[in-house]
C-alpha cells in the first residue's frame, strides 16, 4: 500500500470549495476506520493511520490535531493557513515543521466526475447530500462518496490555487460546501476508508491555534522520509 496516497487524502480533507456563505469558526471531530483489503494491509493501515483526529477551523486557517497511529506520532498537527497559502505537518518530536508545497505532477490533471446521488442524511446534527467522484490518478482511479453539508463553510482561501489546490484530493472543483462523512476506495488495495464526523461545535477558536510553534525548523514536506522509506 502507498503511504503517500492515504497521506494524500487525510491531508486534502482538511481543504474544500467556498460559498458565500458566512465562514465556519469551530472544531469538528471525526473517526476514521477502514474495511476490506488483505490482512497485510489492513495492519499496515491500523499501525499508520489515526483512528480519530480533531478539526479547528477558523475562516480560511484549519488546524487538524491527530490521535492514533505512527501518523500521529510523526505528524500529529497539520496547520493550514488560507491567508498565506502556506500549510505544514508538524512534529513535536523533531520540534520540525514540514512544509507541504504543490505536487506539480498533478498540474493540468483531469477534472473529476460528479455524480449527484440525490439522496440527503443528517450527520452531526446536519443535513447532508450524496455525492459520487471519480478522479483518475496515475496510481489508478480513486472513487469517493462524499456527504456535504453547504452550512459549513470556509474563508476564503484563493491563494492555494493552481498546483497546490491539485495536491489536495478533496477540494473538488464543482462541489460547494464541506465533507462531513467521505467514503474511498483506496486504489491498488481493494480497501475502503470512512471518515465520519460525529461531533461538530461551533465556537470561538484562539488564532494562536494556527500557528508554527516558536522554536520549530522549517523543512520541505517528504513522505518517504519521515516514514523511514
Amino acid at each position: 500500500m502507498k503511504k503517500n496516497v492515504i497521506i494524500g487524502l487525510i491531508l486534502g480533507f482538511c481543504l474544500m470549495p467556498l460559498s458565500v456563505k458566512a465562514a465556519f469558526e469551530g472544531e469538528i471531530t471525526f473517526q476514521v476506520a477502514f474495511t476490506g483489503g488483505d490482512a497485510k494491509s489492513k495492519a499496515q493501515s491500523g499501525m499508520m493511520m489515526p483512528s480519530s483526529y480533531d478539526l479547528l477551523i477558523k475562516g480560511n486557517q484549519l488546524k487538524a490535531n491527530m490521535h492514533g497511529g505512527m501518523m500521529s506520532l510523526m505528524m500529529g498537527e497539520i496547520i493550514i493557513d488560507g491567508e498565506s497559502g502556506r500549510a505544514f505537518a508538524i512534529s513535536s518530536m523533531q520540534r520540525t515543521a514540514y512544509e507541504m508545497t504543490a505536487d506539480l505532477s498533478l498540474k493540468g490533471q483531469s477534472k473529476p466526475v460528479i455524480i449527484d446521488e440525490e439522496e440527503t442524511s443528517v450527520i452531526a446534527g446536519y443535513t447532508c447530500k450524496k455525492y459520487k467522484v471519480i478522479q483518475t490518478k496515475t496510481d489508478g482511479q480513486v472513487i469517493q462518496y462524499m456527504w456535504i453539508t453547504d452550512e459549513i463553510q470556509l474563508g476564503n482561501m484563493d491563494s492555494f490555487e493552481g498546483p497546490l489546490k491539485d495536491s489536495m484530493p478533496f477540494l473538488i472543483e464543482g462541489i460547494t460546501g464541506f465533507p462531513l462523512k467521505i467514503v474511498t476506495t483506496l486504489p491498488g488495495v481493494s480497501m475502503v476508508m470512512t471518515l465520519s464526523a460525529n461531533k461538530v461545535s461551533p465556537g470561538s477558536i484562539d488564532p494562536s491555534m494556527f500557528a508554527v510553534p516558536a522554536g520549530y525548523d522549517i523543512k520541505p514536506f517528504d513522505p518517504s522520509t519521515m516514514f523511514g522509506n
